[in-house]
């Protein structure tokens, strides 16, 4: 759950107790809205040999909504390529802090197409979208250690290592690092499972997904749809 990291990110600063209670907090969009315009960073994702794959959060433009609300466009792509020079699918987001307002999805060569109302609320409820930790319930004990650098494709950086345990069991590790942007999140670790780590970043991105012009069908993601893009059973790990 995105709780965690959430809560990681108000540990990096403040100096409290080395063991907290975690519970369910604010959704993950936040992170993006409060990001700044040009911040975007690249994770590795390793599941074992031969199974390495990159994604890329990239915020592009910002702008406020008629309440006044701060939003950003933020752009995710995913790919087998490290600079993802030619992703395998793209989904540009039109993000303030209550969701999502606006989506654009691409996949693979095909042109892109912006998402009707009944799709983004699929896309909003995918479990990647949320999924930056998969802490199972919805409470934890987290434990810090100490500062330190840390390795990454990216370089070394100065992280904060947070160790989540269920049940008296390691189910979480991550370390967070203010060097890099958009999540503050240097490196996730799920013991035996997957790692995800911060492969490159900067503050230099540029929007690469076009909104479509008016006219283009709109995508509502259902399954029994035959010209749309069928959604893959994501599930959340037990």
């Amino acid at each position: 759950m995105i709780a965690s990291l959430v809560l990681a990110l108000g540990l990096v600063m403040q100096s409290a107790p080395t063991t907290y209670v975690l519970r369910d907090g604010p959704g993950p969009l936040a992170l993006f809205v409060r990001a700044p315009v040009g911040a975007w960073v690249t994770y590795r994702l390793s599941g074992g040999p031969g199974r390495t794959a990159y994604w890329r959060i990239a915020v592009v433009s910002a702008g406020k909504g008629f309440e006044g609300r701060a939003k950003r466009w933020v752009e995710l792509s995913f790919g087998i390529h490290p600079k993802l020079e030619a992703p395998l699918a793209q989904l540009k987001v039109l993000v303030d802090e209550r969701g999502l307002c606006r989506a654009v999805l691409a996949v693979g060569v095909a042109r892109p197409r912006e998402l009707s109302k009944e799709g983004l609320s699929r896309v909003a409820h995918l479990p990647w979208l949320h999924a930056l930790s998969h802490l199972p319930g919805a409470a934890a004990t987290v434990e810090q250690g100490r500062r330190a650098l840390l390795m990454t494709g990216g370089g070394a950086v100065t992280a904060l290592p947070l160790s989540f345990f269920s049940q008296g069991v390691v189910v979480e590790k991550v370390y967070l690092s203010r060097e890099v942007p958009v999540l503050g999140l240097a490196r996730l670790e799920l013991p035996g499972v997957e790692v995800m780590e911060a492969d490159a970043w900067g503050m230099d991105a540029v929007a690469s997904l076009q909104i479509p012009e008016s006219g283009v069908p709109l995508l509502h993601l259902r399954r029994d749809s035959g010209d749309d893009w069928p959604l893959p059973p994501f599930r959340r790990r037990p």
